[in-house]
């Protein structure tokens, strides 16, 4: 076949677009979730390569991961990319946990992104959000985003309370294979959090959510970055992987048995 000149032209800019859409996402699961995490407000195709290479590798090492698993570490430049401001060269410790609902995702997230937490989970002792998007639209999946800004106190065992303020942004994700919608989330906590201890030092936070429809449920891995000291020293590797699992068991558990009791939205 021999092409003219319009059509040759028109062929070699159809291939020009198409390359410039592919998406290189990692392939290992410790990746996965910085390049998540750094891509959360590009268009919704890194989201898409992100879940398709991340879905599979959670539920192949789930029992695993529900017992804490090691990731890469949140750069400097990862940070950049998510809007945050830094100072010098951070790589701040990851860990990632996993957990199974009871429930549906339509059921799971208006609990997960409930605005008076505190009236309904005994964990949370103040917690108000600001400056919010349409929070019904998003929950309807009639909008793609939900953001928000929040300050809560919250009950944190042996380091006493907690009080943290930050930024939280969801989005639903269409798959590329016409697989149902899952949801991604991102947490923004730069600014230090505040204990009635002085056990336990942080001095930012940020995680990294995927929830998807598993079965008749939802499935949820989480991977939290966390800059801090403990009695002074830097946290050891297994025991931030231990607390991120157990966060997760725990967090999933009191949202089952709350939507068990009452309904959530």
């Amino acid at each position: 076949m021999v092409l003219n000149a319009p059509a040759a032209t028109a062929l070699l800019l159809t291939l020009t677009v198409t390359a410039g859409c592919v998406v290189d996402a990692p392939e290992d699961m410790e990746e996965l979730v910085t390049y998540g995490f750094a891509h959360f407000e590009d268009e919704p195709r890194f989201l898409q390569a992100t879940g398709a290479n991340l879905v599979p590798l959670v539920d192949e090492s789930f029992d695993e991961i529900t017992e804490g698993w090691r990731v890469d570490n949140l750069t400097s430049d990862h940070l950049a990319a998510a809007g945050v401001d830094v100072e010098g060269d951070l790589h701040i410790l990851g860990a990632m946990g996993a957990a199974d609902y009871r429930h549906t995702l339509d059921e799971v997230l208006p609990a997960i992104i409930h605005p008076d937490k505190a009236s309904v989970f005994d964990s949370y002792l103040e917690y108000r959000v600001f400056d919010e998007t349409d929070r019904d639209c998003f929950l309807d999946r009639t909008c793609e985003a939900y953001r928000f800004s929040f300050e809560q106190r919250t009950e944190a065992s042996l380091l006493g309370e907690a009080a943290s303020a930050g930024t939280k942004h969801y989005r639903w994700i269409e798959p590329e294979d016409g697989g149902p919608a899952y949801v991604v989330g991102r947490s923004l906590l730069p600014d230090p959090i505040e204990f009635t201890t002085d056990l336990m030092e942080v001095f930012q936070q940020y995680d990294f959510v995927l929830l998807y429809p598993h079965g008749d449920a939802v499935r949820r891995s989480e991977t939290f970055w966390v800059d801090a000291l403990l009695n002074d020293d830097d946290i050891p590797d297994y025991f931030a992987v231990e607390a991120a699992a157990a966060q997760m068991r725990t967090q999933a558990g009191r949202i089952d048995d709350f939507l068990d009791a009452e309904d959530a939205r």
